[in-house]
This record gives structure tokens, C-alpha cells and sequence, in this order.
């Protein structure tokens, strides 16, 4: 997550939820006014590839707002600049493959403007390019095989941080009870993945925690996380 107040990084758990057809989607983004609207009180800017068309990644992340409560408004690299986009207080952008559309000088003024104003950019998977466009970091990939973390838990902070607030803390020994315990999981377990990794992040800020990695099935991973 970057903001005004200094760049904050915070690795983002992964929005790993069922996919809905594209006919449910247009709807949606009819409904929410889509990239068009410009009155953006309480509203998360969502950032896609093609607001008119999403991809399963872009998916994830609608769904898991319409699922809680969240109001947003669709946009892409060709409509953003439409957009008063410092209205926003909150940017999310994921994607499935690079976002080579917002390398543009004006996309970026817009983006790092509005960063710059108080709002706050959440990226994640591919999303992390634009952090690179902007300037903040390089990207890399990491992957695994075949089974790692199935799943993985929050158990509480290190880091005094807001974000961290309203979250149930993990109490060993029971399992994690709660669904927001959850940070992140895998679609399907046994597979390989590729993971894309915002690094070498200029005057990074940490916001540290602990986390449970659950794998069932495995017995090698380290004992030190």
C-alpha cells in the first residue's frame, strides 16, 4: 500500500475467491456507474486492463467487494484521466498479466497526484507493475511447487498499524476460527504457481505481523517463519 503520509508497503493477501460470468459483470459495472461516473464519495477506484471487459483476476477483486459492502468505480488506462481521480481515497488494482497501458506519462500524473493528495493504492499480482511505472520499486517472480502454503492466517501484529484494526488475533493452540483470520489461499492445492513480488522499494515503510502457514500433507517447511 503506498499513501501520502511516506510509501508503506504491506504484502497484500491474495483475493483468491470463485470467478462469476461476464454477463453478471456487466451488470455490476452498469449498476456502480462503471468507469463514466466521476462522483466518488466512499468509492474505491478499481483499476483494470478493459473496464468493459475483466479478466478472472479483475474478477476477484469486484466480487470480493460487492460480497462486503463496498461501493467501487471501474476504470482503465483510457478512461482514468476522465476521472478526478484524487477523489478517490482508496486505488486497488490487481490483474492477471501486465498492465503495459498505464505506462503513460498522464496515466501516471494522474495516479501519482492523487497518491501524492492522501489517497491510499493497494496492488497486488500484477497491479505491482504499477508501482514500478511509477517509480517505487522493481517486480519479481517467485514460484513454488507442488504444494507450499495451502492456506496462510493472520495471528496478530508487530507493528502497531490502523490497518491491523477490528481483526481478531489467532490464539494457539486452535485453528484460526474466524474467516478474516485468513489472509490468503490457493485456488487449487497440488499446482505449481508463479507469484509476482514488488521489491526494492524506495523509502519503504514495513508494517510487520505474524502469520500461520497452513499446508496440510507437508512436513518440510522451515520451523522459523
Amino acid at each position: 500500500m503506498f499513501n501520502s503520509k511516506g510509501i508503506v508497503f504491506l504484502v497484500i493477501f491474495l483475493l483468491l475467491f470463485a470467478s462469476t460470468s461476464f454477463a453478471s459483470l456487466t451488470d455490476r459495472f452498469v449498476a456502480h456507474g462503471g468507469a463514466s461516473t466521476t462522483s466518488s464519495t466512499g468509492k474505491i477506484l478499481v483499476l483494470t486492463r478493459n473496464a468493459s471487459s475483466l479478466d478472472s483476476e479483475e474478477t476477484k477483486v469486484t466480487d470480493f467487494l460487492m460480497q462486503n459492502g463496498y461501493q467501487y468505480d471501474l476504470a482503465d488506462s483510457s478512461t482514468i484521466t476522465g476521472l478526478s481521480v484524487s477523489s478517490y481515497k482508496v486505488i486497488y488494482f490487481r490483474t492477471g498479466s501486465e498492465p503495459t497501458g498505464y505506462n503513460s506519462t498522464i496515466v501516471l500524473n494522474a495516479i501519482q497526484s492523487a497518491i501524492e493528495g492522501g489517497s491510499s493504492l493497494i496492488i497486488e499480482y500484477y497491479g505491482n507493475y504499477l508501482a514500478k511505472y511509477l517509480g517505487y520499486g522493481s517486480v519479481t517472480s517467485s514460484s513454488w511447487c507442488p504444494v507450499v502454503n495451502n492456506k496462510t492466517a493472520y495471528v496478530k501484529s508487530i507493528s502497531s498499524h490502523e490497518i491491523f484494526n477490528g481483526i481478531s488475533t489467532w490464539d494457539p493452540p486452535t485453528k484460526p476460527d474466524k474467516e478474516e483470520q485468513y489472509m490468503w489461499s490457493l485456488d487449487k492445492t497440488g499446482c505449481s504457481y508463479t507469484c509476482r513480488n514488488l521489491s526494492s522499494i524506495t523509502g519503504e515503510q514495513k508494517i510487520e505481523y505474524y502469520q500461520l502457514y497452513i499446508t496440510y500433507g507437508w512436513y518440510d517447511l522451515y520451523r522459523n517463519n
